[in-house]
């Protein structure tokens, strides 16, 4: 018997998020911080991709009101903007070694801030502006953004290309965060050491009231007593480079972050910051480093991983951590702790020897014996060298192990008062201690005992 199969009228399913959902979604799981830095990035990624060589400027405005930056790093090219810049997770072409990875970005920074978007760049060719109203975007199923292009650029002779963007009608928790002193300088910190590189090199940071920012100083110790160990290779189109190095606590001021654990850069923007967990190492495994303890707060190490393809960094989508599970960062971890482990044998041991020679003196000596290496810090003999001049392949070294102290013993006993007076005035012994070791070198003396 023949079977007849039935075909029904072709459908389709409408699987289209919803853009409220959508942004939601995408900005649920950063921190207004990393949104910030984020948008700073993407200033930074249009110095280096226009090709800029001369310094340029990047400013932040944050109030309770709204969220402004503005950098003069060479605008945005139309096509560039009308095709890519808006895209959720833009195909961009990956060339050069900038931060931006997924391209999505500017688009969850500016969307968890506010409700209402303002942005206007000129490339010196052309200009555009985008006026965004969240809200009415949102009840729309077209995705579309509008914007007005102006097929000439209005740069004056003095000013160069340039992006603006504003958010304004910031949600509520934004508008609290933005109002906290604590946090504006949190976001100047952040700005310190991240791009320090970009500070020191290319580009001037202002935060409110033209507030300058000043780059975060990375200095090596390498000296007689002290020298770094330095490892660089190439894998898989990736460039790295680890320093580990001895940071003694005495030449430190003040706390500041970036001095202890682990620091890593990718393209010259700092990602992870004194990381002391197991994702740097520090699982107490015996193939690893041991679990981080306040006797290892000498060490420092600075890991530099770059890419003219940033996809090949092993970075999460927000930029605040690392992807650890690509092979990548798994190749270069086995380098971290290959080469730090010197370092953290030498903190271990003399943590050990310290504390050992500690228990046997007294609370006054060995207050003067921390003072004295205070004061060899003090006197100039700890120096502190650029990145740049450290040797390739430098190998750590430290003062050589100290000879061990000979074994001593105490000895004890009791004899008649009067007696013990007399002897006391006979030896001149000004105590009671100098009569027991004068009595005793008197006797090795005359036994002729010798000391092998």
């Amino acid at each position: 018997m023949k079977m007849t199969i039935e075909h029904g009228k072709p459908d389709v399913i409408n699987a289209t998020p919803t853009k409220g959902l959508f942004i939601k979604i995408l900005s649920r799981d950063i921190s207004v911080k990393a949104c910030i830095l984020d948008l700073i990035d993407n200033s930074v990624d249009a110095y280096i991709r226009n090709g800029i060589t001369d310094r340029r400027k990047i400013r932040l405005n944050i109030s309770k009101d709204k969220f402004e930056i503005l950098d003069n790093c060479g605008g945005i090219e139309y096509n560039f903007l009308k095709d890519t810049v808006f895209r959720f997770g833009a195909d961009i072409k990956r060339d050069k070694p900038t931060l931006g990875i997924y391209g999505i970005g500017m688009k969850r920074a500016i969307l968890k801030m506010g409700k209402k978007i303002f942005m206007e760049t000129d490339d010196g060719k052309s200009f555009s502006k985008i006026y965004l109203d969240v809200n009415e975007w949102c009840k729309s199923d077209n995705w579309e953004i509008p914007f007005e292009h102006f097929e000439h650029s209005r740069l004056s002779s003095e000013k160069k290309p340039y992006t603006k963007i504003v958010v304004t009608d910031l949600y509520d928790i934004i508008k609290d965060k933005f109002n906290l002193t604590s946090f504006i300088n949190s976001i100047k910190d952040a700005i310190h050491i991240t791009y320090t590189f970009f500070i020191t090199d290319k580009i001037d940071f202002y935060l409110n009231n033209d507030v300058k920012i000043e780059p975060f100083i990375i200095e090596v110790r390498s000296d007689e007593l002290y020298k770094p160990a330095k490892y660089q290779e190439s894998f898989e189109d990736v460039d790295f480079e680890i320093i580990c190095f001895i940071d003694p606590k005495e030449g430190r001021t003040k706390k500041e972050l970036g001095k202890r654990g682990w620091n890593i850069f990718f393209n010259k923007r700092l990602i992870l910051a004194e990381d002391t967990t197991g994702t740097t190492g520090w699982t107490g495994t015996p193939e690893d480093l041991p679990k981080y303890h306040s006797i290892y707060n000498e060490f420092r190490g600075i890991v530099f991983i770059n890419s003219e393809d940033p996809s090949k960094l092993p970075l999460n989508t927000s930029k605040t951590g690392l992807d650890t599970e690509t092979a990548i960062y798994d190749h270069i971890r086995n380098k971290m702790i290959k080469t730090s482990r010197p370092l953290i044998n030498y903190l271990s041991r003399k943590y050990h020897e310290e504390k050992s020679s500690l228990d046997e003196i007294e609370e006054k000596v060995a207050t003067e014996k921390i003072n004295e290496i205070g004061e060899e810090e003090k006197a100039g003999k700890a120096k502190y060298v650029p990145l740049e001049k450290i040797e390739a392949n430098s190998k750590f070294n430290a003062p050589p192990k100290p000879k061990p102290k000979e074994e001593m013993r105490t000895i004890k006993y009791k004899r008649p008062e009067k007696l013990v007076k007399k002897v006391k005035q006979n030896l001149k012994a000004n105590n009671l201690k100098e009569v027991g070791e004068k009595t005793f070198d008197y006797y090795v003396e005359l036994e002729e005992i010798e000391d092998e």
